[in-house]
Formats: structure tokens, sequence, C-alpha cells
């Protein structure tokens, strides 16, 4: 005798609706933190490379042998050209000399009670300002190798918008 079951095929629909949606829910969620992760990476290798350039006497070389030591321990993972070792360098100079004007007009200002809620406020924007940094980058990112774990669930998302 085989066992049967009974199951409404409506309830079971929408139970499989839901999983799905859970499953893609969970995959861009991973997604996005797996970009946070690697732009923090990016933002704090753009800021090592700066600081080593400051401290030390390399010459143009300096990139280049940085990106084949980077290619060589991680051979399966792209983005540490040599290009994109110095586009790495310039996105964090670029980004970070607004945060270093306004914490240098903060320092300025006379120590008071309302130049304290001030300094609150622009250490809360540039807090904000950071994320909105990485949301964009995450945002504009292309498919690649690297970030098609971001770009599966995002066509996944949309996809299902339009059938809906």
């Amino acid at each position: 005798m085989k066992d049967s079951i009974n199951i409404n095929p409506s309830d079971w629909k929408l139970w499989v609706k839901n999983i799905k949606g859970q499953i893609r829910s969970t995959q861009l969620k991973a997604a996005v933190k797996v970009n946070t992760e690697l732009l923090l990476l990016y933002w704090k290798l753009g800021a090592n490379i700066v600081e080593k350039q400051k401290s030390a006497n390399w010459g143009d070389k300096f990139l280049k042998m940085l990106s084949e030591e980077l290619q060589a321990e991680f051979p399966n993972m792209s983005g540490f050209s040599s290009t994109n070792l110095y586009r790495i360098k310039q996105w964090y100079l670029f980004y970070s000399q607004e945060d270093t004007i306004v914490a240098q007009a903060v320092r300025q200002l006379e120590p008071s009670q309302d130049n304290e809620i001030v300094a609150q406020a622009v250490a809360q924007l540039e807090l904000e300002k950071k994320n909105e940094i990485v949301q964009q980058a995450v945002a504009q990112l292309e498919p690649s190798q690297e970030n098609e774990i971001v770009a599966q669930p995002v066509r996944q998302l949309e996809e299902n918008k339009e059938i809906h």
C-alpha cells in the first residue's frame, strides 16, 4: 500500500512561495554583507597603501610589487591588479578627504556646549556618509565573477517583481 499525502494545491503553492522568498531574501542579505566587507577591505587597503607610501621610500614599482604578492597569495580572487590597486588608493583618497575637511573644521571651533552638539552631529553625518558611500558602491557594482553573488539574487528579485 502506497502512502499518500493529501495537500491542498493552493496551500502548497503559498508555502513554497514563502520558502522561495526566504531563500531570495537570505541570498540578498548575504550578498550585501559580502560586498560590504569587500568594500571595507578595499577602504582599509587604500588607507594602508596611502600610509605606506607616505612613510616608505618606494618608487613607482610599489603597486606592481604589491599586486604580484596579492595575486600570488590569492590566485582565485580578482581585483588586485596594479591598476585596481591604484584605483582603490584614489577612491580612498577622494572619499577620505571630505571627512578630513569636516574634522578639521570641527576641531577649530571654540569649546562650548553648542560646539559639542555640532561635533556629535558631524560625527553622525560622517558615519551616515560612509554608510551611503558603501551603499552607493554596492548599487553601482557591475556583474563580474567577484560580485556575481550580488547580481544573481538581485536579478531574481527583479524577475519576481515583474511576475507579480
